[in-house]
């Protein structure tokens, strides 16, 4: 089953959410939600613009900002306490490492 949906010609920016409906083959409702983001400006909008909002996996409901605190601190220490612990600048690079690894973690998990 396809489902489209036509936007008109003039739709403001911004995010918008959409919910379907729909019912199975045994009958019983099932509810789709899916967010529709219109003129953002790329990479650095849909970051921050998935920091509020959540994902599913696994039947469980996670934040984006969860997701890409928990990268971030793994990143960390794998860095700060593994593969850098004799550096001099070791944990002011495993730092930004973290958060870089934080944000890439957004841009990349759909």
């Amino acid at each position: 089953m396809k489902v489209s949906i036509e936007l008109e010609d003039e739709v403001e920016n911004g995010q918008y959410v959409f919910s379907i409906i729909g019912k199975d083959q045994d009958g019983q409702e099932k509810l789709v939600t899916f967010t529709l983001n219109v003129g953002t400006a790329g990479i650095p909008i849909e970051v921050l613009t998935k920091i509020g909002t959540s994902t599913e996996a696994f039947g469980i409901t996670l934040p984006y900002a969860v997701i890409a605190l928990t990268i971030g601190i793994i990143v960390f220490a794998l860095f700060n306490f593994v593969i850098l612990r004799k550096q001099r600048l070791g944990m002011g690079l495993s730092i930004v490492l973290g958060l870089f690894a934080g944000i890439l973690s957004l841009i990349f998990i759909p």
